[in-house]
C-alpha cells in the first residue's frame, strides 16, 4: 500500500513539474493542437473530395496548414541541440511561408462566403459555446504574447504567432456565424462587415508571415531581432 502511494506521489510530482514548466506547457499545447487540427484537416479533406466541395477542401487545407506548422515547431524542439542556428532560420521561414499560404486560403474562403453566402448557422446554445471557446483562445493568445515577450526563444515566438493567426481566424468565423444566427440586419451590410473583417484578418496573418521571413533575414546578418 505504501509502495502504491509512493508511486502515486512520484507521478503527481512529475505532472506538476511538467505543467509548472512554461516550455513543457507550450509544447504540450502545440502537440494537442497538432493532433486535433490534423484530424479536422483529414476529415474535411475527405469530405470535400467525396462531396466535390471547394468549401470543405478549403477548411481541410486550413487545418492541415495549422497542423503542419505546429508539427514543425514540435520537431524543431526535439532536434534543437543539432545545428540550432540553421534550425532557427528554417523554422521561421518555413512557418512564415505557411502563414502566407494560410492567409491565401482564408481570403478565398472569405470571398466564397461573401459571394455565395456560405455561412454555417448554429443553434443559440451551440453558438454561445463556440463564442466562449473562441474568446478563451483569444485570451490564451494574449497571455502567450505577454509571456513569450519575456523569453528569448524563437520556438516560443513561432508557436505564439501560429496561435495568434488561429485566434484571428476563429474570431472571423465567429463573427460570420453570429451575424447569421443572431443578426437581423440587411444582408448587404452583413456581407460588407464580413468582407471588411476578412480582409483585416487575412492582411494580419499575411503580415505575420512576411515579418517572420524578413526579420530572420535581418537577424542572420547580425541585426537586432524583432519580437515577432
Amino acid at each position: 500500500m505504501k509502495g502504491k502511494q509512493a508511486i502515486q506521489k512520484v507521478k503527481t510530482g512529475k505532472v506538476r513539474k511538467l505543467l509548472g514548466n512554461l516550455h513543457h506547457r507550450i509544447i504540450l499545447s502545440a502537440t494537442i493542437g497538432f493532433v486535433f487540427h490534423l484530424a479536422y484537416g483529414l476529415y474535411y479533406g475527405v469530405l470535400g473530395v467525396l462531396s466535390s466541395s471547394l468549401w470543405f477542401l478549403l477548411l481541410g487545407a486550413y487545418f492541415i496548414l495549422l497542423s503542419v506548422m505546429r508539427f514543425s515547431a514540435i520537431l524543431y524542439d526535439r532536434r534543437q541541440s543539432q545545428s540550432s542556428r540553421f534550425s532557427d532560420l528554417f523554422l521561421m521561414r518555413f512557418t512564415g511561408i505557411l502563414l502566407v499560404f494560410l492567409a491565401v486560403v482564408l481570403s478565398i474562403s472569405v470571398f466564397l462566403s461573401c459571394r455565395y453566402d456560405v455561412v454555417i448557422r448554429y443553434p443559440k446554445i451551440v453558438m454561445i459555446t463556440i463564442a466562449a471557446y473562441t474568446f478563451y483562445k483569444g485570451i490564451t493568445a494574449i497571455v502567450h504574447l505577454v509571456k513569450v515577450r519575456k523569453q528569448n526563444s524563437q520556438l516560443f515566438r513561432v508557436i505564439r504567432n501560429i496561435g495568434g493567426a488561429e485566434a484571428a481566424a476563429s474570431i472571423l468565423t465567429l463573427q460570420r456565424s453570429m451575424l447569421v444566427s443572431f443578426g437581423d440586419g440587411a444582408p448587404q451590410i452583413t456581407t460588407k462587415m464580413n468582407a471588411l473583417s476578412g480582409a483585416v484578418v487575412c492582411l494580419y496573418i499575411a503580415t505575420l508571415g512576411f515579418c517572420m521571413i524578413w526579420k530572420k533575414e535581418k537577424s542572420a546578418s547580425n541585426q537586432p531581432e524583432s519580437p515577432i
